[in-house]
């Protein structure tokens, strides 16, 4: 069965997230940009199925 666009969007942020906030010279991902990453990220990949 294949994965959801929110299943996949779940594991790309929680992929993407510790990966940014661990780089040098980054800060941690505000409440905000947490927000707009996992939007951008499901619209993403709803705009692939097209």
């Amino acid at each position: 069965m294949a994965k959801t666009d929110k299943e996949l969007t779940a594991e790309i942020v929680s992929a993407y997230v510790p990966s940014w906030n661990t780089s040098d010279g980054t800060q941690p991902m505000d409440h905000n940009e947490l927000v707009q990453l996992i939007n951008d990220v499901h619209s993403a990949l709803q705009k692939l199925k097209d």
